[in-house]
């Protein structure tokens, strides 16, 4: 339930560290978890398309988010994206930058989407 930035894009952005956060990571396979810390910084994220739907956000600083190369959508899925007013959630500006640099979680997920959280109990938001 929490948001990412890359290391390297919280540097270029100069984002100031607000505080540190102590987190128990469980990653796949592992029964046992690893505790990590990482820096908190906060940005205001916003809909470049829908500029209402931005949101302040605190993201956790990471070295790495994924490894893996993404694949950016072709033509033809952009103009459907854009034909039926749809925002295109792996907006990627170059064809040769394909890193993944925020990764948003569920904790902002439905900010983004329908401009507000609701809290249902202490683990559940929509």
């Amino acid at each position: 339930m929490r948001s990412f930035i890359c290391k390297n894009l919280a540097e270029r952005l100069n984002l100031p560290v607000t505080r540190k956060e102590h987190l128990l990571v469980y990653t796949f396979g592992n029964r046992e978890p690893n505790e990590k810390i990482f820096d908190v910084v906060k940005v205001i994220i916003s809909n470049k398309n829908q500029p209402d739907k931005s949101a302040e956000c605190e993201l956790l600083v990471s070295d790495t988010i994924t490894n893996a190369v993404l694949p950016t959508p072709n033509l033809t899925i952009e103009k459907l994206i854009k034909t039926n007013h749809m925002a295109q959630s792996d907006l990627c500006l170059s064809q040769n930058n394909k890193e993944m640099n925020v990764l948003i979680g569920a904790d902002l997920y439905w900010q983004f989407h329908t401009g507000c959280i609701k809290r249902i109990n202490k683990n559940i938001l929509c």
